[in-house]
């Protein structure tokens, strides 16, 4: 994973900060900050669906699927 995706997600899984909050303190363009946590995901669900047991491949490409699919949706209600 980039850099810049890695920051993004520190500060939007880890620190708890919203979207535009990092948009507002990074000044990076809300959809930029949208794009990275997009790209950022979809990353982490190809890396672990490659390298997961099986017992485990399905259920991490679930979940890393499903954190896909929110951050995908709430950025198309903002």
């Amino acid at each position: 994973m980039k850099e810049d995706q890695q920051n993004i997600v520190q500060l939007f899984y880890f620190k708890g900060l919203t979207q535009q909050s990092i948009a507002d303190s990074t000044d990076i363009p809300l959809g930029t900050v949208k794009g990275r946590i997009r790209l950022a995901l979809k990353h982490l669900h190809t890396c672990l669906k490659g390298k997961a047991g099986n017992q485990f491949k399905d259920m991490w490409s679930k979940h890393i699927g499903f954190f896909v699919d929110y951050v995908e949706a709430a950025g198309a209600e903002e």
